[in-house]
């Protein structure tokens, strides 16, 4: 019998893998006008790296980000607190660490640099949101966003001027906390991935009630892959 070869079918095979969560580094400065921050352990090429500082009390100031990162928003509340976030997408070219400067008014600065795999290289950023306001009660909330694509990274940054413990919203993964008395910041990090999209809007909670100004930041990161859809490969049979 000849052979019969090249009899190509079409099978779908997904194209895409899960968002997960790497590794976190943390820092906490005072008014020395610089930082060095260390990528996260496990940092692989094609990961996004998600930083926010936060400043208390006093404004942001004007930040100098190192080569290749790119703002998300930045916001500064009055002389009480401000934040700054950013994103980049990794390369190889950047090194074992980062180096932030500012200049502004002095005050506590409390910083976060997040890696997570599996992001869209090109938008990593799907949606974000910036929720700033006092409650005067155990609630942290968010401003909502509304996904448009499945498979989505939900990221919530909760923070507050002074010490207060914050737990994460229910079903999130918590990464990251801060308590720093005085002056200074206590904050929560964490993440949930959000298989159908949806608007979401997840609330932190403090063990005692919050008086103080609220910053807390809620990002959708974007699946690589268009969060789920099936790519056609071809997959050679060959009969004899």
């Amino acid at each position: 019998m000849r052979c019969l070869l090249a009899l190509l079918l079409i099978l779908p095979s997904l194209a895409w893998s899960a968002i997960t969560f790497r590794s976190y580094t943390a820092k906490n400065a005072d008014t020395n006008g610089s930082v060095v921050m260390t990528k996260p352990a496990g940092t692989a090429v094609g990961d996004v790296l998600i930083f926010q500082m936060v400043s208390v009390p006093g404004a942001i100031g004007t930040i100098s980000p190192p080569t290749g990162w790119t703002l998300i928003d930045a916001q500064t509340y009055g002389s009480g607190e401000g934040s700054a976030d950013y994103y980049r997408v990794v390369d190889g070219s950047e090194g074992s660490t980062f180096t932030w400067t500012w200049t502004g008014v002095d005050g506590r600065r409390v910083m976060i640099l997040a890696a997570f795999s599996g992001v869209d290289n090109t938008t990593p950023i799907h949606k974000h949101s910036l929720y700033y306001g006092t409650t005067s009660n155990t609630s942290m909330p968010t401003t909502s966003i509304t996904p448009t694509v499945n498979n989505t990274m939900i990221v919530g940054m909760f923070g507050t001027q002074f010490a207060y413990v914050i737990t994460a919203p229910s079903g999130m993964t918590n990464i990251y906390n801060s308590i720093d008395g005085g002056n200074g910041y206590s904050g929560e990090m964490s993440y949930l991935l959000q298989g159908t999209a949806a608007a979401t809007s997840p609330t932190a909670t403090s063990a005692t009630a919050i008086s103080n100004n609220q910053t807390n930041l809620l990002i959708a990161l974007n699946p690589a892959g268009g969060g789920g859809g099936a790519t056609p490969v071809r997959h050679k049979v060959v009969s004899w």
